[in-house]
């Protein structure tokens, strides 16, 4: 005699008694099976449609989902009671102030030089790394290679105006130890096609523009956002390991630039 059930049946039980909780557990097992698992194992990007895997060992089956519907908001399923999924958006970490040299914020009196720049700089931020040589740069008639000045150990990054004007980036609600603003953003993202700007300048794309070239400044903001442990309004695994991997997926691509750029919105 040939039975009727398939292997994912539950024993027959007409009135149903216990057996809600043991029958969502073997589903939830059974998505560790065969091809459902191999597709739960792709990366963000590729899963551009809505939902995408996140690690979550709180949760039954050891995963939950971070899902973005329309890339317009994101929440988690896969609990009882989804949360919000949102980080920082890049302006939340990153301050510019406009700098005039010659009779403004700098108290430079008189005409500006190399050495009175250097010294008004060193007194500013209170560093002695400025010289004479690294900022005169900013004293040009063009822009310097890139568009900025950023010193290492100075914690700013400048970028050129004019001759006599720069916009001064600084670190704003920064992770408490561990990670300066003039680290190379490839640095933390080998991936895709380097960036080697300061990752000051990276965040400050976001504030320019909310349609930046590429993801750079939300990866960047959702990687400050969970750098020093996820937040409560993360799910567990939503971490700067799993920002890495999502860039390793797919660089900059659509997907990822959609997802972050949906996810980075809180001021």
């Amino acid at each position: 005699m040939t039975s009727s059930h398939q292997p994912n049946d539950l024993p027959d039980n007409p009135d149903n008694v216990g057996l809600a909780e043991p029958k969502r557990r073997l589903l939830l097992a059974r998505l560790g099976q065969g091809a459902t698992a191999a597709s739960l194992l792709a990366p963000l990007a590729s899963r551009a449609g809505g939902t995408h895997k996140i690690t979550n060992p709180v949760l039954p089956g050891g995963f939950g989902y971070c899902s973005v519907s329309g890339f317009q908001s994101a929440a988690v399923s896969g609990s009882p009671a989804p949360t919000v999924c949102s980080a920082y958006a890049p302006g939340h970490f990153v301050t510019s102030q406009a700098l005039t040299y010659t009779g403004g914020n700098l108290g430079i009196s008189g005409s500006v030089n190399a050495n009175k720049l250097r010294d008004a700089l060193n007194a500013k931020y209170g560093v002695g790394v400025f010289t004479s040589a690294n900022v005169a740069p900013l004293l040009g008639s063009s822009a310097p290679a890139g568009g900025y000045v950023a010193v290492p150990g100075s914690g700013v990054v400048l970028i050129w105006t004019s001759s006599n004007t720069s916009t001064a980036l600084t670190r704003n609600n920064w992770p408490a130890v561990g990670l300066d603003g003039l680290t190379q953003f490839s640095t933390l993202f080998p991936v895709g096609t380097p960036d080697a700007r300061p990752l000051l300048r990276v965040l400050y794309d976001g504030v320019l523009t909310t349609n930046p070239a590429n993801a750079n400044c939300w990866l960047g903001s959702a990687y400050l956002t969970v750098y020093n442990g996820t937040p409560s309004y993360l799910p567990v695994g939503f971490d700067t390991t799993y920002v890495r991997q999502q860039a390793a997926g797919s660089g900059s691509g659509t997907d990822t630039y959609k997802f972050f750029a949906a996810l980075c919105v809180t001021p």
